[in-house]
Formats: structure tokens, sequence, C-alpha cells
């Protein structure tokens, strides 16, 4: 299944809708800072988060939270698509109901590869993949840029949940 969480007005073909909202007439009504979220584990082969995430889990334990659910509705290899706004532009500051900025390192610290590695260098980056145990590869980034000013106004990120394939037993 996909899944377009804060799906707002916009209808992307194939996705099951998302949102708190009721004027947008979601196919499933649900404030996303509650959790668990109404979908059930390991469905999720695609999401799509289009300016939602700077919205959501404003303290950092409600952070980590967030990321444990993403994970947990994921199935392997799932896809993610998370467009922000660029976390130095004033879009950012201008609307108070942006809680933090999304950067690449933030969702790259979910990668527990990375963590590793930056743990055998000696370096200090928070290694959230592992604590937080999940693990996010951060595949691809993308700016768009303001018409006037040529500064980047958003962020788009491609991610990959890295989860290992569930086997089923069967009973003999």
């Amino acid at each position: 299944m996909k899944f377009d969480l804060g799906c707002g007005y916009k209808k992307r073909e194939g996705f099951v809708r998302v949102d708190q909202d009721s004027h947008v007439v979601p196919d499933i009504l649900h404030d996303l800072d509650v959790l668990p979220w109404p979908i059930e584990s390991d469905c999720a082969e695609e999401l799509c988060m289009m300016h939602i995430l700077e919205h959501l889990a404003p303290l950092p334990n409600d952070y980590r939270r967030l990321w444990q659910e993403i994970y947990r509705i994921c199935k392997p290899e799932a896809k993610i698509v998370i467009e922000v706004p660029h976390w130095a532009h004033d879009t950012f500051f201008a609307d108070p109901t942006h809680v933090r900025p999304i950067t690449p390192v933030t969702i790259a610290m979910m990668d527990q590869q990375r963590n590793l590695a930056d743990i055998a260098s000696g370096g200090c980056e928070s290694t959230l993949g592992l604590q937080w145990n999940v693990d996010f590869a951060l595949d691809t980034v993308g700016y768009g840029t303001d018409n006037m000013s040529g500064l980047p106004v958003i962020c788009r990120y491609n991610v990959t949940a890295k989860k290992p394939e569930r086997k089923c037993l069967s009973k003999s």
C-alpha cells in the first residue's frame, strides 16, 4: 500500500490519504502526532510526506517515537519521499507551526551503517539509527530554489527503509 501522510487537499493517485483535517476528506482521519497510527505493521511500500514532517513531534522523545512509527509501518525497502522547507529559508521560520528543521544529516543519522562507520572512525555524530532501532538510507537530496534569489526554498529527500524480510513460519 502507498500512504500520503498529512495529505492536505492534494490527491495523489493510488495513495491512501491520511490527515487530521476532516475538511480535506482523507481516507483515514487521524492526527499523526497520536501514536500508534491506525495502519498495519509492515504494509507500506511507499510513503509520501509533503510538508508535514516539520510540523510533527515537537519534543525529542516524540520525534524518536514518530520515526519508530514510520519504521513500523514500512515494508522492507519501502520508499519514502519527504519534502520540507529548507532549514535556512524564511519560509521555514515564517510558519509558527513548524517545530523543527529537517536537514539531510537529520535523516542520515538514522542509517545504522553510517552509525557504525562513525563509531569505528571515532566520530561524534548522534547514532539515532542504533539508538532508536530504526534503519533508513538517505538515497537522494534535492532542492527547489526561489525564482528571485536563487536560494534553496524546499528540500526533497528520497529515503529507503532498510528492514529485514520477515519470514512466515508455517504450521506443520
